[in-house]
């Protein structure tokens, strides 16, 4: 089983010239860069999710105190 990139397929930073196939080098230092924004994407919408949870509970909390009362 071959594992791999389509040339065409990728930035051309990444290819060798004639795009014929993959600086890997480069496809490395590319690779990485993508993985931390990616880590850091995940880290806000970890965070944002954690904050809408707290703002669920509250409002669920609230609701079931306005309900108590009828």
């Amino acid at each position: 089983m071959n594992i791999g990139f389509i040339a065409d397929e990728v930035l051309e930073e990444m290819s060798v010239p004639d795009r014929k196939g993959i600086e890997h080098a480069s496809a490395v230092g590319f690779i990485v860069r993508s993985v931390q924004e990616l880590s850091e994407k995940n880290l806000h919408l970890e965070q944002e999710n954690h904050q809408l949870k707290e703002a669920l509970a509250n409002v669920i909390s609230r609701l079931e105190q306005l309900e108590r009362k009828k």
